[in-house]
C-alpha cells in the first residue's frame, strides 16, 4: 500500500490488527498499544478535538513527552483537519507562553508533567483526555486536506530569540514516508521493534519515530529515560531490533559498551580488543560481547540530528552492527541524504547519498543547497512566508559539505562556524573536535573562533574528567592536526556538561559568550553547596527529601577511597522497598557507567553502597541469594515440560487434595490480555496452587507466574541446615518448583529491583501474574505492610489488577478440604496515578471480598 495522504496512512494503521504499534517504557515495564488501539484512540482524540469546538485549519499546541497518548493526539488532529505545533516536553512555561502569543492556538494539548497551560487558552491534559468522551467516532469526523496543506509547524529555535516555525505540508510528510515504501514487503510479515530516544516533537523523531515506522508495521517503542544502563536493559528485555538516537546518546552507548570488564587482566572490552591484530578474530570477540549485554536481535542503529564521531563509527563497525547515518535540516523534513555501514560496507566519514526525490549542489563556497518536494515552502510569522535563503529555488541549508566522484556527501560544518585563518586557510571546527575527542579523558570539545587583533584563531573549549589536564590535551591534539589547524588557546568548562537542546547537540552560542569569562578567569569561581551530614541524613522526616539528600550525601563523598559510615539504609534511614528501587535508579543517573548490582539488606549501610558505586570490592556485600528462577526454567525446555507437567501436577492436587470453588465476575471474562491477581490472606505456600484451579481454563492455558517476596526465606539456606537439608530446598527450588510454574522473586529488600524488571518481561510476553503483596503470615495474622513493588509494575504496563480473597487456606495440607476463592472485578489502571492510591483501591477490593463483609458474595 502506497499511502497518498496521511490521513490515509492513519486509516490504514488496523490493518495490522493486534500487533504492537507504539509503547512505552517505564522503569521496570512497558505499556503497548496495538495498531487497532492506536486507531480507536486516534478517531475517539478527533471526537474529542470537535466536541471541544476546535475548527479545522485551526492550530493547537502539543506539549508533552513521548507517548502512546502524544501519537494519538497527533493522529487525531489531522484527521480533523487542524495544524499541529509540536513542543518540547521540557519547554519553559516562558517560551510556550511566547510561542502561543505568536501562533494563537485555540487549544494546548498537555502531559500531566506540564503545567495547566493558560487561562486565556482552553487546555487538555493527555491523561484526562483518556477519560473524557468526545463525539460520535463514526460520523463525518476526517476533514479532507490538500497535498500543499500545512500538517505540522514545527519550531526550531530555543529558549532564547524569537521562535522560528518551519511549514511541513502533507506533501513535504508523504514524500518521506513513501520513500522508504519498498521496505513494507518484508516488515509486513516479520515483526520489528523499534527504540526511539528521539523527542516527537523533534522533525527526526516525528519521521523517523513515528511515521515511517507505522507506515512500514514496525513496533515503536519510547523511554522516559534516556540513561545507557536503561537504554541496555530496555534493549534486551524488549527484544529492540532498531535503535533511533542522536550522536551523543549513541556515544554514551558506546563508552559503557567500550569499558565493559573483559578478560582477567581487568582491561576494557575496547582496549583488549585493540591487541588482536587479526581483524576477523577481533569482531568476534567484540560482537559476542557487546550482544551479550544488548542481545541477540539488536542490529541496526539509526543516527541523525548531528555530525558522528569518526572514532563511534569505527566501534560500530568492527563490532559488526549496521550503521545508518542521515543527514537533513528541518526545513527539508528531516533527510536530505542516508548512508548504510553494514558489516562488510564501511565509508567512514561520508554522510551518504542524496535521496532520489531532490536534487543537491554545492555552492562556490562550499555550501549544500537542496530543492525538491521535501523541501518546507516557508516560515511561519504569523502569516506563511517563503524562505529567504533560496536561490533559483534550492534552499541554502547553511552547512558545507563536499562530494567524491560517486556521488558521496562529506559533512564539513556550519558555514556560521568556519573558521578562517591569518593565512586565509579554512579550518573546520567538526575535523578537530573528532581529533580531541579520541584523547582520553575527553568527554566532548567544541571548537570555535576567537577574534584576537581582527583575527580569527582557533579555540577549544573542553569537558575534561577530573583527572585530565587541558594543556596535555591540546598538545596531543595539536601534534596530530596540521599547522594550520592546531589550537592556538583553550579553555576548561567549569560545569557537568555543555548547554544542549533537546537533541544533546551542543548550544555553541551559549559556549561562545562564556569563553572570555573562562579565559578571563583560569579559576572561575563555583558555587559550592555545603555537603549533607549524616545528622542531616537521620533528621529529615520527608521521604522525598530524605532520597535526595542521600544522593547529594553520596555525591559528597563520591572521590573518597572508602567510606566508614555505619548508617543502615533501612534500620536507620527508615527506606522502603521501593524508596531503594528508587535510590539506585537515581544513582544511576549520577554515575552512568556503573549499573549498582549491590544487594540491600536491613543491615546494609551507606558504606557499602558507596563501596558498590566506587568499585571498592572490600565493601561491597555480596549476595548468595536467588535473584531469578533457575535459567532453564524460562527455556524452551522449561516451557515445553512445563506444558505438561503443570496441569498434570496441579490438576491432580486439585482433584485428590483440596475442593477449590470460585466465582469469576462477568468483567473478567470478557477481559483481555495479562493482568495481575493480587491474593491475600497469605497462609500456605500452596496458595499458588489453590489460584491456579480456580482460574478459568483460557487463563490456565496462558502461563501464570507466581511472585512471592518470601520464595529467599524458603530457598535460601539457613547457618546450621544439615546437608539432607539443603538438598531438598535445592532440588525444590533448582527442579521441582520450575515444573509447576516459571516465577520471578521480588524479596523485600534483597534484588528488588531485578525482581520487579522479571515481572515487566512476564506480562509483555502475555503472562499473567499471581502476588501475594501481604506475605505469608501464620494462620489468624496479617500483616500490616503491603509490598508495593507488583503496583508499579502494573501502572508502568497498564494491565489491570484483580483482588482474591482466599478462604480456608490454613491447613492446605489436609485432604478434602474446602477452600473458596472469591475474585472482585479488575481495577482498572492509569498510567497517571500514585501507587499509594492504587495500593489503598487493592486493600479495600480485597477487604470487600472478605466474609465478614456484607454484600461480599
Amino acid at each position: 500500500m502506497k499511502a497518498e495522504t496521511v490521513q490515509n496512512l492513519i486509516l490504514h494503521l488496523p490493518h495490522f490488527g493486534k500487533r504492537p504499534a507504539v509503547g512505552l517504557r517505564a522503569e521496570f515495564a512497558v505499556r503497548w498499544w496495538n495498531y487497532e488501539r492506536l486507531y480507536q484512540e486516534s478517531l475517539r482524540f478527533a471526537g474529542l478535538l470537535r466536541a471541544r469546538g476546535a475548527r479545522p485549519g485551526a492550530k493547537i499546541l502539543l506539549w508533552a513527552a513521548n507517548s502512546p497518548e502524544w501519537a494519538a493526539a497527533l493522529f487525531g488532529a489531522v484527521l480533523r483537519g487542524l495544524v499541529v505545533v509540536p513542543v518540547d516536553e521540557g519547554a519553559s512555561e516562558a517560551y510556550v507562553r511566547r510561542l502561543a502569543e505568536q501562533v494563537q492556538p485555540e487549544l494546548i494539548v498537555h502531559g500531566p508533567n506540564q503545567p495547566a497551560a493558560f487561562a486565556e487558552i482552553p487546555s487538555l491534559c493527555l491523561n484526562e483526555a483518556q477519560h473524557e468522551l468526545g463525539a460520535d467516532p463514526t460520523s463525518d469526523l476526517i476533514v479532507p486536506i490538500a497535498s500543499d496543506d500545512v500538517v505540522v509547524i514545527q519550531f526550531t529555535s530555543g529558549t532564547t530569540g524569537e521562535p522560528r516555525g518551519v511549514l511541513l505540508t502533507q506533501r513535504n510528510l508523504m514524500v518521506q514516508i513513501n520513500a522508504f515504501r519498498r521496505w513494507r514487503l518484508l516488515t509486513r510479515w516479520l515483526p520489528v521493534r523499534m527504540l526511539c530516544l528521539s523527542p516527537l516533537s523533534h522533525v527526526q523523531g516525528l519521521i523517523l519515530g513515528l511515521l515511517v515506522p507505522l507506515s512500514l508495521g514496525l513496533s515503536v517503542l519510547y523511554s522516559v529515560s534516556v540513561e545507557p544502563s536503561h537504554v541496555i536493559r530496555t534493549v534486551r528485555q524488549n527484544q529492540v531490533a532498531l535503535l533511533l538516537a542522536v550522536p551523543r546518546l549513541q556515544h554514551l552507548l558506546a563508552t559503557v559498551l567500550q569499558e565493559l570488564p573483559y578478560g582477567r587482566h581487568g582491561e576494557s572490552l575496547w582496549k583488549a580488543a585493540q591487541k588482536i591484530s587479526f581483524f576477523p578474530v577481533r569482531r568476534h570477540r567484540l560482537f559476542l560481547a557487546t550482544h551479550a549485554l544488548l542481545g541477540y536481535r539488536f542490529y541496526v542503529l539509526l543516527v541523525g540530528g548531528a555530525d558522528l564521531s569518526s572514532e563511534d563509527e569505527r566501534f560500530w563497525y568492527e563490532c559488526g552492527y549496521i550503521l545508518v547515518q542521515g543527514y537533513g535540516l528541518t526545513e527539508t523534513t528531516a533527510l536530505v541524504s542516508v548512508k548504510v555501514n553494514g558489516p562488510f560496507i564501511s565509508d567512514p566519514g561520508s554522510i551518504g547519498r542524496a535521496l532520489s526525490h531532490q536534487e543537491v549542489r554545492l555552492a562556490p563556497d562550499g555550501e549544500l543547497q537542496v530543492r525538491g518536494p521535501n523541501v518546507s515552502p516557508g516560515i511561519y510569522h504569523g502569516s506563511e512566508a517563503g524562505f529567504t535563503n533560496q536561490t533559483n529555488g534550492f534552499l541554502s541549508t547553511g552547512d558545507l559539505a563536499s562530494m567524491d566522484n560517486e556521488g558521496q556527501l562529506y559533512f564539513r560544518g556550519r558555514k556560521d562556524d568556519l573558521i578562517v585563518t591569518a593565512e586565509g586557510l579554512n579550518v573546520y571546527p567538526a575535523d578537530l573536535e573528532d581529533t580531541l575527542r579520541a584523547i582520553p579523558g575527553v568527554r566532548d570539545a567544541v571548537v570555535l573562533k576567537l577574534e584576537q587583533a581582527n583575527l580569527q584563531e582557533v579555540h577549544a573549549c573542553l569537558l575534561l574528567d577530573s583527572q585530565t589536564h587541558g594543556q596535555e590535551v591540546v598538545a596531543q591534539a595539536n601534534r596530530r592536526l596540521e599547522t594550520y589547524q592546531r589550537i592556538r588557546s583553550w579553555s576548561v568548562w567549569p560545569q557537568e556538561d555543555f548547554p544542549r537542546v533537546r537533541l544533546h547537540k551542543v548550544r555553541r552560542e551559549m559556549v561562545a559568550k562564556r569563553v572570555p569569562e573562562l579565559l578571563h578567569n583560569s579559576t572561575p569561581p563555583t558555587q559550592k553547596m555545603i555537603p549533607p551530614t549524616e545528622h542531616d541524613l537521620r533528621a529529615i522526616g520527608d521521604g522525598r527529601a530524605r532520597l535526595e539528600l542521600i544522593v547529594a550525601y553520596l555525591r559528597s563523598v563520591r572521590d573518597e577511597p572508602v567510606l566508614e559510615s555505619k548508617l543502615s539504609l533501612v534500620e536507620d534511614l527508615g527506606l522502603s522497598s521501593l524508596d531503594i528501587v528508587e535510590l539506585l535508579s537515581r544513582l544511576e543517573q549520577e554515575w552512568p557507567r556503573q549499573e549498582v548490582q549491590l544487594t540491600i539488606r536491613p543491615d546494609t549501610t551507606l558504606a557499602d553502597l558507596h563501596g558498590a558505586l566506587t568499585g571498592n570490592a572490600a565493601t561491597t556485600q555480596p549476595t548468595s541469594l536467588p535473584a531469578h528462577q533457575p535459567r532453564w526454567s524460562g527455556s524452551f525446555l522449561g516451557r515445553g515440560l512445563r506444558f505438561i507437567t503443570q496441569p498434570l501436577l496441579l490438576g491432580l492436587w486439585g482433584i485428590f487434595a483440596n475442593r477449590v470453588h470460585s466465582n469469576w465476575p462477568h468483567p473478567l471474562k470478557d477481559l483481555e490480555g495479562p493482568c495481575i491477581f493480587a491474593a491475600a490472606p497469605h497462609h500456605h505456600w500452596l496458595d499458588g496452587f489453590v489460584v491456579y484451579n480456580a482460574l478459568p481454563r483460557r487463563w490456565r492455558r496462558k502461563l501464570v507466574t507466581i511472585t512471592n517476596r518470601d520464595f529467599h526465606e524458603w530457598f535460601m539456606p539457613n547457618t546450621g541446615m544439615s546437608v539432607s537439608e539443603q538438598w531438598m530446598i535445592g532440588l525444590a527450588y533448582y527442579l521441582l518448583w520450575p515444573l509447576v510454574f516459571e516465577f520471578a522473586i521480588v524479596p523485600n529488600y534483597g534484588a528488588t529491583r531485578q525482581g520487579l524488571y522479571d515481572l515487566g518481561c512476564f506480562l509483555e510476553r502475555g503472562h499473567s501474574l499471581i502476588a501475594f503483596p501481604k506475605g505469608l503470615v501464620p494462620p489468624g495474622e496479617d500483616n500490616p505492610q503491603h509490598e508495593a513493588g507488583y503496583v508499579a509494575v502494573a501502572l508502568q504496563a497498564g494491565v489491570p489488577i484483580v483482588p482474591i480473597w482466599i478462604e480456608g487456606n490454613d491447613h492446605l495440607q489436609e485432604r478434602s478440604q474446602r477452600v473458596n476463592v472469591r475474585v472482585g472485578d479488575p481495577l482498572a489502571i492509569s498510567p497517571w496515578m500514585a501507587v499509594g492510591d492504587v495500593v489503598a483501591q487493592v486493600e479495600e477490593a480485597i477487604q470487600q471480598l472478605a466474609p465478614n463483609n456484607e454484600g461480599s458474595e
